[in-house]
């Protein structure tokens, strides 16, 4: 019976620290093929809850076209699900700052839009 127990215990540890560590490694995302999506083509970087979060964005004809994630340290899910939220409302013409924060994923969501705002910046400057 103990054995079980020790041998269930490996194994939920085991588990644990697959899943856990497997959100703490950086994800990057290679872009490839964007050349085609936009005129303009911006990086911008903000700090996420584990650390830099860089966004490429793709404009074209002065909307945004689309957001690609190079690289991000905050877990997968959260930073797929504020990410995909943003780029959806920014497409349906809100402004940055009338996008409500997500509860649960604040300094992911304060990351993105940091790095948005940047990569905005640049292409404002590149127009000017």
């Amino acid at each position: 019976m103990r054995g079980q127990a020790t041998k269930g215990f490996l194994l939920l540890f085991l588990l644990t620290i697959i899943v856990l560590g497997g959100h703490q490694l950086t994800s990057k995302i290679v872009t490839a093929g964007g050349d085609e999506l936009s005129n303009d083509r911006i990086i911008g970087e903000g700090e996420g809850y584990k650390g830099d979060i860089v966004l490429e964005v793709f404009m074209e004809n002065n909307k945004l076209k689309k957001i690609k994630a190079v690289e991000f340290h905050d877990t997968s899910h959260a930073f797929n699900l504020v990410l995909s939220r943003i780029e959806e409302e920014l497409q349906q013409g809100k402004m940055l700052s009338e996008i409500d924060t997500i509860t649960g994923a604040t300094a992911t969501f304060d990351g993105i839009i940091e790095a948005l705002e940047k990569a905005f910046d640049q292409i404002n400057d590149k127009k000017q």
